[in-house]
């Protein structure tokens, strides 16, 4: 055979194989998260949660063969971040998908926007029950404070024989929500709320607030905060003596403060969403099992709502497309999906319905003391 027909053939052979191969492609969604500030043990956590997801859905053959990858922007936590943020992932990465943001005011500020362009949004820690009607890409894998404070009012009727309580929060979106929504579902089953006072983001000393919430002849104190608050408030109302029982949300479920208080925390009952605690193999087990094994370190709070949200988006994309509008369709026919943070459906306006737990801290460490 002449040299110039074998070199021929051979070139022919190697186009033809070289047309049948697909080339990769990268499939990109968004995050925005509190990467540095006051909120960036949050924004870390979440993100190591993310790339844990995103890690295990790669190494199972990404979306339809194709590797997913996330770029992260930091907010600070500042609503006008958040916004600024969102128009460069949609405008310049292209995204159609964005995990984030984690407070609930940055979340009603970049909702307008994410629905006028049609990209979804999960978030895995914003709780405001406004988010319910912020439109309909707007989804989060976090209860909202709908079910939150209802829960323990139902508990502290129900169970605890509560008849009287005051109120202390945090002026942020989130905390207001909860808040308000123990306010209002307290007073409908026949508690009285006798006095409620806040505070804002910075503030440290308390002290003024508690001293009128101690001498109110009420039965409790359901305080709604951010973890840093939640530190300097319980550690000062201890060193005030106040002898109320003392009723919160599951931010209070973070190592960090829980090492803080220490025992000074027991005898503190909160509402946190029903996972499966005592299960090894359960989804709840794994994560941690895994994201202890990456990071060496335990998870906090929104890791588990953040790796449900990676997880739910790839199944969404794999089974419908990167076309968001399938993926919110997709979405919002999800029921008794089985994650890291428990089991959940999506309901008609992109919120979770999930069963809550009430704890109370025994020895400085949370103990299941009721079920929703």
């Amino acid at each position: 055979m002449k040299p110039q027909k074998y070199f021929l053939i051979l070139f022919l052979i190697l186009f033809v194989l070289g047309c049948g191969k697909k080339e990769e492609e990268i499939i990109k969604i968004g995050a925005i998260l509190p990467l540095t500030g006051e909120g960036a043990v949050y924004g870390e956590a979440v993100k190591n949660a993310a790339e844990l997801a995103i890690e295990k859905i790669n190494k199972q053959g990404g979306i339809n063969g194709n590797r997913l990858m996330c770029i992260y922007e930091d907010s600070q936590g500042r609503s006008e971040l958040a916004v600024r943020v969102a128009n460069k992932l949609i405008d310049m990465d292209n995204v159609n998908v964005i995990v984030g943001a984690l407070s609930s005011s940055e979340v009603l500020a970049i909702a307008p926007i994410l629905n006028k362009k049609q990209v979804i949004l999960i978030s895995p820690a914003a709780t405001n029950n406004e988010i319910s009607n912020a439109g309909e890409y707007i989804f989060r894998t976090i209860v909202s404070d709908i079910y939150d404070g209802a829960a323990m009012a139902k508990f502290a009727i129900e169970k605890l024989k509560i008849k009287s309580a005051s109120v202390f929060y945090l002026n942020e979106a989130g905390p207001k929500g909860v808040a308000n929504a123990f306010v209002r579902n307290f007073e409908k089953s026949g508690g009285k709320n006798l006095l409620i006072e806040s505070c804002i983001r910075g503030d440290k000393n308390y002290r003024t607030q508690i001293t009128s919430l101690k001498r109110t002849n009420s039965d409790a104190i359901y305080f709604a905060l951010y973890p840093e608050e939640t530190q300097n408030f319980v550690k000062q109302i201890r060193e005030l003596n106040v002898d109320k029982i003392l009723l919160t949300h599951q931010l209070i479920d973070d190592p960090k403060v829980l090492k803080f208080l220490g025992k000074s925390a027991d005898g503190i009952y909160f509402t946190t969403p029903g996972v499966e605690l005592n299960n090894p193999n359960g989804n709840y087990s794994k994560f941690i099992q895994e994201y202890k094994l990456h990071y060496k370190t335990d998870p906090i709070n929104f890791t588990s709502n953040t790796f449900d949200a990676i997880m739910l988006i790839s199944l969404a994309m794999k089974a419908e497309g990167i076309n968001a509008i399938n993926i919110k369709n997709y979405l919002l026919k999800v029921r008794d999906y089985n994650g890291a943070s428990g089991i959940f459906s999506f309901d008609i306006n992109g919120d979770i319905e999930q069963k809550m737990l009430i704890k109370i801290i025994e020895n400085g460490k949370p103990t299941i003391y009721a079920k929703d």
